[in-house]
Formats: structure tokens, sequence, C-alpha cells
């Protein structure tokens, strides 16, 4: 569990450049509280039933999506405040060939205030709740 994490432990992360994971060290885990949570729920070929993640809206993920000026696509490290129903992302963990999953929905919905950890690493990357994660605050 996330609040289990302690200074000096080693957690994974994954590149989605290289698509590889990798270990970084925990350098630190503080509670906060919070009454901000989104929802996101994330389908895909790889899920057997939806995934739904809880999660506040600084909270960063790799995602696959189409850059809006170039129309290619590509990794974007984005808060979850700013997914969207469409974005793809990998869960690194997944053997079966790591199809992206699709996020479908996105929502705020009203909550009473809830305790939170702001984890922090060395290469400022780990894994949460099976998806990539990338500290960008």
């Amino acid at each position: 569990p996330i609040e289990d994490l302690k200074p000096g432990m080693f957690m994974p992360y994954y590149d989605p450049q290289t698509d590889r994971v990798m270990i970084s060290e925990c350098i630190s885990n503080e509670p906060s509280i919070t009454a901000t949570l989104y929802e996101i729920k994330v389908e895909g070929p790889t899920v057997t039933e939806p995934i739904t993640l809880r999660v506040t809206p600084e909270q960063p993920f790799d995602v696959w999506r189409k850059n809006r000026l170039t129309g290619e696509w590509g990794w974007s490290v984005m808060q979850a405040q700013y997914l969207k129903p469409g974005d793809k992302m990998i869960r690194p963990f997944d053997e079966q060939n790591r199809m992206p999953t699709v996020i479908s929905v996105v929502k705020l919905p009203p909550q009473p205030p809830t305790r939170v950890w702001d984890v922090k690493t060395v290469s400022r990357r780990y894994i949460v709740a099976g998806f990539a994660d990338a500290l960008v605050k």
C-alpha cells in the first residue's frame, strides 16, 4: 500500500521512450488531506473489467495522445485534471503485449476530505495502480 512506502525503498517506474521498467529509490512519502479527487475509468484489451482510479487533480500520468498543434501521436505527461476520454495509458506490468488502456470516463464527484500520499522518488517517476506516473509537480 502507498501509505507503507518509506524512504530508501525501491519502486518500479516505466520509461515509455524505451518501453522498459526501471527501478528508483523512494526519497519521501508525506500524507496530506484533499477534498478533490478525480475518478478516471479505463478499459482495454488487457483489462478484464474497467478499472477506476481515484487521483488528485495534479496526479501526473504518461499519456499517449494526439498533439493538437501537429496532429501527431506521442507521449505526454498529463495531470489528471487534463485527461480526457480517448487518451491512452500503458500498464507496464501487463505481459499481454502491453496494449494501451483507453480512458473512457473522467469525472470529479463530490466527496469528503480524504487522506492522500505524496510520493517522491530519485527518478521523479513511479508506477501507481499499475499505470506509469511521472512527477511534474
